[in-house]
């Protein structure tokens, strides 16, 4: 249940801390008085729109923080756990202390929310740092806020298959979420093979495409290094003439150097004439070696200049291939990559993208029977969800019914049509096809009598602003029951009732609040009496700025609320007479329901 709740520089809100008891709880004030902005804190506190506008003037960020007492069992625990925020005790094996806010009581549960004028928000759950989303998940399991035009919701058809599945609780929504993720494969596998048909032609064309380039690739037969090496045999084809002459020269001046004395010969005779002289001084020993040396050294460099000589070509033919080939390249690097390796990556996935096509008929056959497969596995989920419907449904129309009467409406009749729409391209059922969608082949919509002897007719298009929130109040009653939230809000769920019926609504609240923490925003004074717990919401004028504040009520000061409830702005004996009797009364009540 919600314990505390703090609000801080939002709307009107300076700072506000209130302390919620368990069972009923109601908030009473004037119009305007900033019930409203309770609420919106509230709802911000469970994930919902953080809007700057909300940021009280003067002020850089809002704050609200709110402290939950949870049970043992609640189901919000293993979100939790699967989150990291609690640890599971070894010796139970049952959820342990809270992790991130020292001394945190272990059933206690903190969430923070700021937003900024910069328009960040924050959200924290014991003090750690959480996303919006996982924020949201865990408030859903906290509280149910019923708004003041959520009841319009009824008005919507599409919504009332999710009224009626929320009543089924976990074993009907593990149903629903199956049939919800085979209907996803389904319409992948759907989309796919259209995919596939209606793309044949464009299929043909890509393919003639794909078989041109890889011919023109593989015919080409590159290899890599291939472009370095012809571009190195052209420069040398482009200056034979000049190679040769230049070898020709070396190689004389080297080797064989006709009338001039060549680099060999003079070498050979110095030493020579070093052998003389080292026979007389030994010290020239090393000058003779490293003449020998260098004359070895000479004539190998005149023999590989003299081999080069004669490999030199000068052929205009070769030159005109090693050209050829380079244009071919260069043509080849212009579509398909800037070096040869990327036009052979591309000639590789090109030859990919060609198997993939040649393919695609057997993935067609594949893609028929994945179909056929997942088709007849969706149709039997959603059967099964819809035979658990029919049955709910039955269950549901008649304690709906109850707790309708328990609000003044006991001859009303309240019925749930459950229809389903012929589909040649839906799924087999029972031998005919149906559409079907996520939510499986059903068609829920919520029919309505107030009167005996009328048929009943869609709830949408005629029941009453006061029929419509008992309507909400009972479905709201009974799915309480089933989702075990712990902490119900109603925002003038007393809208368009009066007398009888009013005090019938508040009979109701009041025996909810037995079950799961109630709390109420109202303006009737059946509803106020019965409360638990009373808070008086006021605006007030505080050095030229408006301010809002919230009293808890006892004793003479609940006299008064109620007095003015009953009476408007002039409070009399009279009403005041009338509130203390209400009180009595509803303690009385209170008693009875215990």
């Amino acid at each position: 249940m919600l314990r505390e709740l703090h609000i801080e520089n939002f709307a009107l809100v300076d700072r506000l801390d209130l302390a919620f008891s368990e069972g009923f709880n109601v908030l009473t004030g004037e119009t305007g008085a900033g019930k409203s902005i309770i609420i919106d804190a509230v709802n911000m506190l469970l994930g919902g729109r953080a809007s700057v506008e909300y940021i009280r003037e003067g002020s850089e960020t809002a704050r609200i923080d709110g402290a939950f007492d949870l049970e043992p069992g609640a189901p919000v625990w293993r979100i939790l756990l699967e989150l990291g925020l609690v640890e599971e005790t070894v010796e139970t094996g049952e959820t342990g202390r809270t992790a991130g806010t020292a001394g945190t009581a272990e059933d206690t549960l903190i969430l923070s929310r700021e937003i900024s004028r910069a328009g960040k928000s924050r959200c924290r759950i014991n003090g750690r740092a959480v996303t919006l989303q996982v924020f949201s998940d865990v408030g859903r399991e906290l509280v149910d806020l019923h708004g003041q035009h959520e009841h319009q919701s009824l008005l919507v058809t599409s919504r009332h298959i999710f009224y009626l599945d929320a009543f089924g609780g976990q074993p009907l929504a593990g149903l629903r979420a199956h049939v919800a993720d085979l209907h996803r494969r389904f319409r992948d596998l759907q989309r796919e093979r259209h995919d596939l048909e209606e793309n044949e032609a464009e299929r043909a064309r890509r393919e003639d495409l794909l078989r041109f380039q890889h011919q023109e690739i593989s015919s080409a037969m590159l290899s890599e290094g291939e472009e370095e090496e012809l571009a190195r045999q052209r420069l040398i084809l482009q200056n034979g003439e000049k190679l040769l002459a230049q070898a020709q020269k070396a190689y004389q001046a080297l080797y064989d150097g006709g009338e001039a004395a060549a680099a060999v010969d003079q070498l050979a005779v110095a030493q020579e004439s070093l052998g003389e002289m080292v026979k007389v001084d030994p010290s020239l020993a090393s000058s003779q070696e490293m003449l020998q040396a260098a004359l070895a050294q000479i004539e190998e460099a005149a023999r590989t200049v003299g081999e080069y000589r004669e490999r030199i070509e000068t052929d205009p033919e070769r030159l005109e291939q090693v050209e050829d080939r380079l244009d071919l390249i260069n043509r080849l690097k212009r579509k398909y990559g800037s070096t040869v390796g990327e036009i052979i990556a591309f000639g590789k996935k090109v030859a990919a993208d060609l198997e993939s096509l040649a393919n695609s008929d057997e993935r067609r056959r594949e893609l028929e029977a994945q179909l056929q497969a997942v088709s007849r596995e969706l149709g039997q989920a959603a059967a099964r969800l819809s035979e658990a419907r029919q049955k709910l449904a039955g269950d549901l129309e008649k304690k709906v019914e109850g707790e309708l009467a328990d609000l003044n409406m006991a001859k009303t009749r309240f019925v749930i049509s459950l229809e389903r729409e012929p589909d040649p391209e839906g799924v087999e059922v029972d031998g005919q096809r149906w559409r079907i969608g996520a939510n499986g082949l059903d068609q829920v919509e919520f029919l309505f009598s107030a009167n005996p002897g009328e048929s009943p007719r869609p709830l949408a298009r005629i029941v009453s602003g006061g029929e419509m929130s008992r309507v909400m109040l009972a479905l709201k009653s009974l799915m309480a029951l089933a989702d075990r939230i712990p902490t119900l809000i109603f925002d003038e769920i007393d809208t368009g009732i009066s007398g009888r019926t009013a005090q019938s609504v508040a009979e109701k609240l009041c025996r909810l609040a037995r079950q799961r923490q109630v709390i109420c925003v109202t303006h009737l004074p059946q509803i106020a009496s019965m409360a638990t717990t009373h808070f008086f919401i006021e605006k007030s004028l505080e050095e030229e700025r408006t301010v809002t504040h919230v009293h808890p009520l006892g004793g003479e000061g609940r006299v008064q609320e109620l007095a003015r409830l009953l009476g408007g702005a002039v409070v009399t004996d009279t009403t005041l007479r009338h509130a203390r009797e209400m009180i009595q009364q509803a303690g009385i009540i209170n008693r009875t329901i215990a």
